[in-house]
C-alpha cells in the first residue's frame, strides 16, 4: 500500500482457547438453581425455629438454692428432671410434684436430701435432712429450744452429707458451792462441764454429789463441799490428883487439906479436816507436858476422939469459936448437947472459962446452934 494513505482494515476476532486440562464452565442459568435450594433450607429451618419457640418452654430450675434457666419440650415435672440428668432420691424434695404438669415459665426447686447424725440430749440418731443450714435443719425437724440451749456447729452454719449435729436442752438445776446458792439454767452435759463453765476450780480433796460425769437432768442438785486439812495446837490442863494421907493428928472421921492441888498443863497437835470451813474431824499427831500437875493432899484423922464432959457456957463473940482452958488454938472440937442431941462443930481461939464446972465457952452464935441463948448453958460433950 502506497506510503500516506488512511486505509481502514476490519478486526476478525480469534476463536477461542480452550484449555486442554480445564473444562468449560456450566451455562449460566446454574447459578440461579443453588440460590433456590438455600431459600428452601433457610425457610425449613425458620418454621423450625418457630415451632421450637411455640413448642419449648423455658423453666427455672432450682437445686438447692441455686438458680438456672433450661429450655424443655417435657410434659410434666418428671420428665423435665429426667431430661435434665437429675435422679430423685426417697427423700428428696421436689416442687411441684413429679406428676405436676409443666408450664412456660414455671419455676422447679429441688431440695437433695443429705444423711446425718443428729445428737439430741446425748442420743444419737441418724437422719435425712434438706435444709441447708443448722437452722433450716432444726426447723425441719420441729425443734423448739431456748436461748440457753446448746447447739453445736452454730445455728448459721451449712450442712452438708455426713455432718453431726450436737443439740442440749438447757436444764434447770440447784447448784450449792462457795457463795453460790440458786437455781441455775444451763445446757451442759454433766456435772463436771457445768462447774467447768461456771469457773469452779475443784481441789483433789473436795467432794461433789453427784460425781462430776453424772449427765445433768432438770430439778437436780449439785452440792460441792470443799474438804481442806490443817494443823493446830491446843493448850489443855491436866488435872491434879488428890492424894490421902493418914494421920494420928486428927480425929478419927475428920481430915485436913495439908495441901492444894494445881493443874498441870499440856499441848495438843492436831490435823483437822474442814467441811466448808467447819471441823468435820481431827486426829491427835502429838502431845507435850508443858507443865505437871501437882497433886492435892488430905490428911484422913485415924485416932480416936479425946473426950471431955461438962457445962457449956456463952459469951459474946462473933462466929463459931470457942475458949478451952487447955487445948491448942486452932483445935478443932466438936460439942454435942447431951440434952437434944444437938451438934455444933468450934475452933478454939481463947482461953476459959474458969467457973468450976464449965468445960467450954461458946461464942453466942455456936451456943445458939445447941440451945436458946436464954437457958445461959448446956450438959455437953465435947470430943477433939
Amino acid at each position: 500500500m502506497p506510503e500516506g494513505e488512511n486505509t481502514h482494515y476490519a478486526r476478525i476476532p480469534s476463536p477461542p482457547r480452550v484449555s486442554p486440562t480445564r473444562a468449560r464452565r456450566p451455562p449460566a442459568r446454574g447459578p440461579h438453581r443453588f440460590r433456590f435450594g438455600a431459600v428452601l433450607l433457610a425457610l425449613a429451618l425458620l418454621a423450625t425455629g418457630i415451632l421450637y419457640v411455640q413448642l419449648g418452654k423455658t423453666v427455672t430450675l432450682v437445686i438447692d438454692g441455686n438458680a438456672r434457666e433450661a429450655r424443655t419440650f417435657s410434659a410434666d415435672v418428671a420428665a423435665f428432671l429426667d431430661d435434665q440428668g437429675l435422679e430423685i432420691g426417697e427423700h428428696d424434695k421436689v416442687n411441684p410434684g413429679l406428676g405436676a404438669p409443666l408450664d412456660d415459665g414455671a419455676t422447679v426447686r429441688v431440695q437433695i436430701a443429705k444423711e446425718i447424725t443428729l445428737v439430741l440430749n446425748g442420743e444419737p440418731q441418724s437422719i435425712y435432712v434438706t435444709g441447708q443450714t443448722v437452722d433450716e435443719v432444726l426447723a425441719q425437724v420441729n425443734f423448739r429450744s431456748g436461748n440457753k440451749a446448746y447447739v453445736r456447729p452454730s445455728r448459721s452454719s451449712r450442712i452438708e452429707e455426713g455432718d453431726t449435729i450436737v443439740l442440749r436442752e438447757a436444764v434447770k438445776v440447784h447448784v450449792k458451792v462457795d457463795d453460790i446458792d440458786e437455781e441455775i439454767i444451763t445446757n451442759a452435759p454433766d456435772v463436771g462441764y457445768l462447774m467447768v463453765s461456771m469457773g469452779v476450780l475443784l481441789k483433789k480433796e473436795d467432794r461433789i454429789t453427784p460425781s462430776t460425769g453424772t449427765p445433768l437432768s432438770s430439778g437436780m442438785s449439785v452440792v460441792v463441799t470443799r474438804v481442806r486439812f490443817k494443823e493446830v495446837t491446843e493448850s489443855k490442863a491436866i488435872p491434879f490428883r488428890t492424894e490421902e494421907r493418914p494421920t494420928d493428928a486428927l480425929v478419927k472421921g475428920t481430915s485436913r487439906v495439908d495441901r492444894e492441888g494445881q493443874a498441870g498443863m499440856e499441848e495438843l497437835r492436831y490435823r483437822l479436816r474442814l467441811e466448808n470451813g467447819d471441823e468435820a474431824d481431827r486426829v491427835l499427831l502429838g502431845r507435850e507436858v508443858v507443865r505437871q500437875p501437882v497433886s492435892r493432899v488430905v490428911l484422913i484423922g485415924t485416932r480416936d476422939p479425946n473426950v471431955e464432959t461438962g457445962i457449956a457456957s456463952w459469951y459474946h463473940r462473933t462466929g463459931m469459936v470457942a475458949a478451952h482452958k487447955t487445948l491448942p488454938f486452932g483445935t478443932v472440937v466438936k460439942v454435942t448437947n447431951l440434952a437434944n442431941g444437938a451438934t455444933v462443930t468450934v475452933t478454939i481461939n481463947d482461953r476459959g472459962p474458969y467457973v468450976d464446972g464449965r468445960i467450954i465457952d461458946l461464942s453466942d452464935d455456936a451456943f445458939a446452934k445447941l440451945a436458946p441463948l436464954g437457958s445461959g448453958t448446956a450438959n455437953v460433950r465435947i470430943s477433939w
